[in-house]
């Protein structure tokens, strides 16, 4: 599949294409040479977020996730501590 896509000109069309999640049809638009991109590049062409706004969203979502875990588990710690739990053996499947 990579190979294919990569084998077509620009303003190519190319067939179908099956990937895990996907049919796709590829039409090359532009073609640029591989390199690393700097922190102030857009991260795709023809977008306007930038590679550094792109990890400080990324970052962001991060913490977002850490402080939200962090409240369920506070949350449960606390429930678990006022609960009064009976479990009853003979209800258990195994």
């Amino acid at each position: 599949l990579i190979d294919s896509v990569f084998a077509l000109r620009q303003g190519e069309i190319g067939g179908v294409y099956e990937s895990n999640i996907a049919l796709h049809i590829v039409r090359i638009t532009d073609r640029r040479s591989a390199r690393i991109l700097e922190l102030d590049d857009p991260v795709f062409p023809g977008e306007t977020t930038t590679v550094r706004q792109q990890i400080v969203q990324l970052l962001f979502a991060d913490r977002q996730q850490q402080v939200l875990m962090t409240a369920v588990q506070q949350l449960v710690d606390e429930l678990r501590d006022e609960a009064s739990i009976t479990i009853y053996d003979e209800n258990l499947p195994w």
